[in-house]
């Protein structure tokens, strides 16, 4: 059984998910609120991290192991996410999507077009995998 802890070492979490294949970087004014990884056995096999931007907070590094995808480890993750949110006193929790399913099957939607679905996509729009190995969709999950 893959178990869920929390981790504040946010550097970690960021060079993990670079090394699964999420872009390096951290896009500018956001901030790292919380963070979890996912261990099976002694190996880390996924994570996640809840940030704020503005007055928004967001899902940030998901990612999983390619040997565990498509086994409800991602929707783990990102229900903890929710669950921290929502502690937090958060309405809503915003997310750019790698991988939109995961998000829609929880309950998120997609962010129509418009200055905010710009704000969250911001550096996205210049990123060299955007269209090629990546299509991040806004998405967004009303808490309140």
């Amino acid at each position: 059984m893959v178990e869920l802890r929390p981790s504040s070492d946010f550097d970690a979490l960021r060079r993990l998910g670079v090394e699964a294949g999420l872009e390096p970087g951290v896009a500018p004014g956001v901030e790292a609120l919380a963070g979890w990884t996912a261990i099976d056995r002694d190996r880390t096999v996924g994570g996640v991290m809840l940030e704020r931007l503005d007055d928004r907070m967001l899902v940030g590094w998901l990612w999983v192991d390619r040997e565990l995808r498509r086994r409800g480890l991602g929707g783990r993750l990102v229900e903890t996410v929710v669950a921290e949110a929502r502690r937090r006193g958060a309405a809503a929790l915003w997310a750019v999507a790698r991988v939109p399913a995961v998000f829609l099957r929880h309950g998120f939607e997609p962010v129509a077009e418009g200055p905010e679905r710009d704000r969250l996509l911001g550096t996205c729009l210049a990123c060299p995998q955007r269209g090629a190995t990546c299509r991040p969709m806004p998405v967004v999950r009303r808490l309140a």
